[in-house]
C-alpha cells in the first residue's frame, strides 16, 4: 500500500543530491522542477502536474537527485517505494532492463546538454 504525503506551496520534495529511495505521482497540486546556479539563486524548469510521475529515473540507474522538486501550490503525492518495485523490474527479461538503462542515460545526457544549452 502507498502513502500519500502534502508538501505544501513552496516546499521542496527532494533536493538536488539526495538519495533517491522513491518514485512519485503527484495526485493533485503540481511540482516544478530547479537547480540553484549559486547557492541564493534558483533556476525553475518544467513543472508536472496532476498524474505525472516523477523522481522514476532514480529507480533503474541508482543515481542521486539531480536537480530539486518544489510544489507550486500544496500538492498531494503518492509515495511508490524503489525497494516494492524492485521485484517488478528483475522480472522483465534481461534485454527489457538493459534497453530501460540505455533509455534513461540517454535521457540524462539530453536532460544534462539542455540545462547547459539554457545555463540551467
Amino acid at each position: 500500500m502507498a502513502l500519500t504525503i502534502s508538501v505544501l506551496n513552496g516546499e521542496y520534495l527532494y533536493k538536488q543530491g539526495d538519495v533517491a529511495t522513491d518514485m512519485y505521482v503527484i495526485k493533485s497540486g503540481s511540482l516544478q522542477i530547479t537547480t540553484f546556479k549559486v547557492p541564493q539563486q534558483e533556476i525553475f524548469g518544467p513543472t508536472f502536474f496532476a498524474g505525472a510521475v516523477v523522481g522514476e529515473l532514480s529507480l533503474f540507474d541508482g543515481k542521486r537527485r539531480g536537480h530539486n522538486l518544489k510544489a507550486t501550490q500544496d500538492t498531494e503525492v503518492e509515495i511508490m517505494p524503489y525497494d516494492s518495485l524492485a521485484d517488478s523490474i528483475e522480472s522483465l527479461p534481461v534485454w527489457a532492463r538493459a534497453l530501460i538503462k540505455v533509455l534513461i542515460n540517454r535521457l540524462r545526457r539530453y536532460i544534462k546538454r539542455e540545462k547547459f544549452r539554457k545555463n540551467l
